[in-house]
């Protein structure tokens, strides 16, 4: 039995659009999804744009929208037609729904920081992300830290 990876299933492609994907990252968007209460702190990179914040599954991700537009004073938002498609989504991602594939090429993120070339972005609030996972250029486990990161830099005066 090898110890490697057979890197020809390392991306993998979409069947619907073509696009190749990461195997690991759907794999943890898998568990996020499969797993109740599963999570992983993420980081990732889509561009210039790195995105990090915490992976949760489309069931939570839905929960949450519905929950902030309920909280929010915006009746027209909270229509009916807006209501139901998140109803709708909620069950969609439910347990019953397991066995469809296309789930696990939608990635949610929870608390959701933006760093736009080197910056951090002035988020208010609880922030939710949604992305294909086929736009997905890179990642790392955890939180990039870009506040963190430049206090512990040395600055070229010194």
């Amino acid at each position: 039995m090898s110890n490697y990876v057979n890197l020809s299933q390392t991306f993998i492609k979409n069947e619907q659009t073509s696009e190749l994907q990461d195997q690991f990252i759907l794999e943890l968007n898998k568990a996020v999804n499969t797993v109740q209460g599963e999570t992983f702190e993420i980081t990732f990179q889509v561009g210039s744009l790195m995105i990090s914040g915490t992976l949760i599954g489309g069931h939570e991700y839905y929960k949450e929208i519905m929950k902030q537009l309920h909280n929010s004073k915006k009746d027209t938002i909270t229509s009916c037609s807006v209501d139901d498609y998140i109803r709708k989504s909620i069950v969609y991602y439910s347990q019953e729904n397991k066995s469809t594939s296309n789930i696990f090429t939608v990635l949610h993120i929870r608390d959701a920081k933006f760093h736009p070339e080197n910056r951090i972005s002035n988020t208010t609030g609880p922030s939710l992300w949604r992305g294909r996972a086929s736009c997905i250029d890179g990642f790392m486990l955890g939180r990039w830290d870009h506040e963190k990161e430049n206090q512990n830099s040395v600055s070229p005066t010194d």
